[in-house]
């Protein structure tokens, strides 16, 4: 972790890198003819090393499987938080989070390492007391789930009254990961995955007083192919403290 502060301008980087081996062993598919099968007293056909085959009708060689080759993995990890603000605007701060990844075993087959490289977040951010903006890569969490997209979200507060509105649009990303809709690593999905990335859009608002909690969210999803909504949600919440 690395902080630092000039001529009140400020920064914070965070760097997490990890290393790991794992060793698999699978199985392979062999065979043998039906005549050097053996046949053993209580149980079926076993290969000549004891491993047990299944022979078909009359076909001239039975099949098993046997242990396959060691492979080994060696996943490399490394996530990356950077922090600055006091960039002459009072307010503005800037913030960047992404994760690199490598196999650095002998084969590449480990999970989590393709792409290489991800920007989980990376926005730029104003803030004052009544209302907050982000431009940039960025998630947004309510009752719906977490969302991530590229693009532009609002906060708007009113303090003394407990009120809170809060939109954002953009191109959307997968849900669970920062990966866009289309990037080659979601495959096997071939010709079900989208050519093009939704656009998406919320709108949310909140009230909070003494005894009461009240909350609305509201989420879309379209399809710029067809204009027609990829998904549309609603959700409401509500807190009530009687005493």
């Amino acid at each position: 972790v690395l902080a630092g502060t000039a001529a009140a301008q400020g920064y914070r980087l965070t760097v997490d890198t990890r290393w790991q081996t794992a060793a698999y062993r699978g199985v392979a598919l062999d065979s043998i003819p039906v005549a050097d099968t053996v046949m053993n007293p209580g149980s079926g056909p076993t290969s000549p090393d004891g491993f047990a085959v299944r022979c078909q009708g009359a076909a001239p060689y039975c099949s098993f499987f046997r242990p396959g080759p060691t492979l080994r993995g060696g996943p490399v990890t490394a996530a990356v938080d950077l922090t600055a603000w006091g960039l002459g605007v009072p307010g503005l701060s800037v913030r960047a989070a992404g994760r690199l990844a490598l196999d650095a075993g002998d084969f590449n087959g480990w999970p989590g390492t393709e792409p290489a490289a991800q920007l989980l977040e990376g926005y730029a951010e104003y803030a004052a007391a009544r209302a907050s903006v982000r431009l940039g890569r960025q998630t947004t969490a309510s009752r719906l789930g977490t969302m991530g997209f590229d693009g532009a979200a609002l906060v708007v507060r009113d303090a003394p009254r407990g009120l809170e509105v809060q939109a954002h649009a953009g191109w959307g990303l997968v849900r669970g990961t920062a990966l866009p809709v289309t990037s080659p690593a979601l495959n096997p999905l071939d010709d079900f995955q989208p050519r093009r990335r939704h656009l998406t859009a919320g709108l949310g608002a909140a009230w909070n007083a003494r005894s009461l909690d009240v909350r609305v969210d509201y989420q879309r999803e379209v399809d710029p192919r067809s204009d027609y909504f990829a998904s549309e949600r609603i959700g409401i919440e509500a807190a009530l403290r009687p005493l």
